[in-house]
């Protein structure tokens, strides 16, 4: 760290803002809410008439930053694009910051480092594991050094830059997968004969193993429930032992959690190891972009009957898979929709690992610039020869 980086309160350089917002008042007018679910599901806001939101929220102002205080080993900072002509406001949860003494742009990666969000967990308060909060004077009584404002402007500008590729990214993948789904509903408005199938019939559900177990630390990733929601982290185990081939998640790889956190993913990382609780899905009498499909359409069912079992982690199981009927096509009706379909599938394969990879390197370069650790040139060596 340079001599002319200077440590800081985080209440320094940025304030609260507490403008509280009765949505009921509004009524029918239209507005953008952010919540911690919108984060999570794409970090869109939800644009809805604001008497459907039934609580008291935070007025959000152009140019806020947005830090959840809920469960912080879950990273959530937000810096929304206000739309002028929409009012805006999101959940109590976050705090609603607006920078006093920093380059705007520079203030989400100062809260995003590991001095600031990285220690937040240090001091929380909740009655359970899930619901740990932090206080507001905590976070803003964090403390980190602070670059000048010309380094700060630089530093912003490569992290800005990575962000934006990351969610062009991050949208190519999603966009191609709904273009894979939209292809596979029109060919079922042409198909000549309704016929149906078992799923498991359809494709090979193969269940992976208890790999946690013994594991030494190195080698590859041993995947479990966890990773699949939220990628990998210090808890995540590794493990050197050898699996069969239907149990390794290749890139590209289907996979889907039937037990705990019902899901379906598609596995961009590298050669990893699948763990028990998640199938590996491999083709059979329809492939494996298909059966991701169905999978996908019988997924809310599939997470309606796990919510409903009387155990502390709710699943599905054999005979209900068994009994998951999905179309199946003629011979030509299958060549032609895989004809459109496999370059999309392959696509989305290519938008997935391009995420990942620019992902990892925003991990390893946001810590490193905002510490001082990592000039900004070096940093844009590293992200122009990753990609």
């Amino acid at each position: 760290m340079s001599e002319d980086w200077v440590e800081v309160r985080l209440g320094d350089v940025a304030q609260a803002h507490k403008t509280v917002v009765n949505p009921a008042r509004l009524g029918s007018l239209i507005v953008d809410h952010y919540s911690l679910p919108a984060f999570d599901n794409g970090k869109r806001p939800e644009r809805v008439p604001a008497e459907t939101i039934k609580s008291n929220k935070l007025n959000v102002p152009p140019g806020s930053v947005l830090v959840s205080r809920l469960n912080p080993h879950i990273p959530r900072i937000w810096t929304p694009r206000v739309d002028p002509d929409t009012p805006s406001m999101c959940s109590t949860e976050f705090a609603v910051l607006l920078p006093t003494a920093c380059e705007p742009e520079f203030l989400r990666y100062f809260v995003e480092s590991d001095e600031i969000y990285g220690r937040l967990g240090e001091s929380v308060n909740g009655t359970s594991s899930s619901h740990q909060r932090v206080s507001l004077d905590h976070l803003l009584d964090m403390r980190a050094p602070m670059p000048p404002s010309g380094d700060q402007r630089r530093i912003a500008e490569v992290l800005s830059a990575l962000d934006d590729r990351i969610e062009s990214a991050a949208r190519l993948e999603k966009v191609l997968g709904e273009t894979v789904l939209a292809e596979y509903r029109l060919a079922l408005l042409d198909r000549a004969e309704e016929e149906v199938v078992s799923l498991v019939d359809a494709v090979s559900l193969i269940n992976g193993g208890a790999y946690t177990k013994g594991a030494d630390g190195s080698g590859r990733m041993v995947i479990r429930i966890k990773e699949l929601n939220s990628g990998p982290s210090e808890s995540t185990v590794y493990s050197s032992i050898t699996v069969p081939d239907n149990k390794t998640a290749y890139p590209g790889d289907v996979l889907f959690a039937w037990s705990g956190s019902l899901g379906v993913w598609r596995w961009y990382r590298d050669e990893a190891i699948v763990n028990q609780h998640i199938f590996k899905v491999l083709p059979k009498k329809h492939p494996v972009w298909m059966g991701w499909i169905h999978i996908l359409e019988e997924l809310e069912r599939f997470q309606d009957i796990a919510a409903g079992k009387a155990t502390t982690m709710g699943h599905i199981t054999k005979d209900h898979l068994e009994r998951t009927m999905v179309p199946i096509f003629s011979a030509e009706e299958l060549e032609a929709l895989s004809s459109r379909v496999e370059p999309l599938w392959d696509a989305q394969l290519q938008a997935g690992r391009e995420l990942h990879t620019l992902q990892a390197v925003r991990a390893q370069l946001l810590p490193a610039l905002v510490s001082g650790e990592l000039r900004v040139a070096a940093a844009e060596e590293l992200v122009e020869a990753s990609t």
